[in-house]
């Protein structure tokens, strides 16, 4: 067993792009999103763990994510780097990316499964809760939110650049116990 963080990021309305836009153009849409967070991704010391649809499962071991807050700075990047190619997609798609995202923290077995198509697996609910931690995003009209076990590894210095603000112990889908959640934004700096 070991600890890590994982970061889910959700593309928002790729349904209705896809529909808008067509199949092929959006595989070209999703494809120049993917390239666009990998850059932030890698500065940001994660490992692009799978896409699944059009999602990005990124993963930090504790001392990368932690350090330099590189797992919240990461989604503060990638989002910064949509900012500044949003007239490259609106030209290109009619239409740019928006994205969420919910980090979590916590021990995961990691093995190698399958046979004839082998890969490197995290298996434990610290995966799981990730990704119901970002469907809360909306529901919650949030673009950021973590969970209080990720905020409790933070370094103090992290409330100099961010807002944590506490939404209260939440019951995430499929889940019994509730957890503590907290939504974050940059803070301006001048």
């Amino acid at each position: 067993m070991k600890k890590r963080i994982f970061m889910f990021i959700d593309l928002a309305s790729s349904t209705a792009i896809a529909e808008e836009i067509g199949d092929i153009r959006f595989h070209s849409f999703l494809n120049d999103f993917f390239f666009d967070a990998t850059p932030p991704i890698v500065e940001c010391k994660g490992e692009i763990y799978k896409y699944v649809g059009d999602e990005i499962i990124v993963s930090w071991t504790m001392k990368r994510g932690t350090r330099d807050n590189n797992c919240i700075d990461c989604y503060f990047q990638i989002a910064e780097r949509i900012q500044q190619r949003r007239g490259y997609y609106n030209d290109k798609y009619g239409t740019a990316p928006s994205f969420s995202a919910g980090i979590h923290s916590g021990s995961v077995v990691i093995g190698e499964m399958g046979d004839y198509k082998r890969e490197v697996a995290f298996l434990g609910d610290v995966v799981n809760t990730a990704s119901r931690i970002q469907t809360e995003c909306k529901a919650r009209s949030r673009s950021l939110i973590i969970s209080a076990e990720l905020k409790d590894e933070l370094s103090p210095e992290s409330e100099r650049d961010y807002v944590f603000e506490s939404l209260g112990s939440i019951a995430l889908r499929g889940k019994k116990q509730e957890i503590r959640l907290y939504s974050v934004a940059r803070k301006n700096i001048i």
